[in-house]
């Protein structure tokens, strides 16, 4: 995460944030080897329930392509996360 200064976010505590799963809204930047995410203010975490975690269950579609985190297609991936096209039009991200 990447927090600006003059938001709210900036100098709170983080007292409670790490024991909890977050939904967290903001600008996605590409720094160097890794992406981050900035959220704009306070709002932009919102905690799920334990019981909300979204899981979707489908048949394992062949994967046809491989994607690094900016977008470039990869031809031999290696250990790293992906972005994969699979046959079936689905797309997914993937840890190697």
């Amino acid at each position: 995460l990447w927090y600006f200064r003059g938001t709210d976010i900036y100098g709170t505590s983080t007292n409670g944030y790490f024991n909890s799963v977050w939904n967290v809204t903001g600008i996605c930047y590409y720094l160097t080897p890794t992406p981050a995410v900035a959220p704009r203010s306070l709002a932009d975490f919102e905690k799920q329930m334990e019981s909300s975690i979204e899981s979707v269950v489908t048949d394992k579609a062949e994967v046809v392509a491989y994607y690094d985190l900016c977008g470039r297609e990869v031809t031999n991936p290696t250990k790293g996360i992906y972005v994969v096209r699979r046959a079936d039009g689905t797309t997914g991200k993937v840890v190697k």
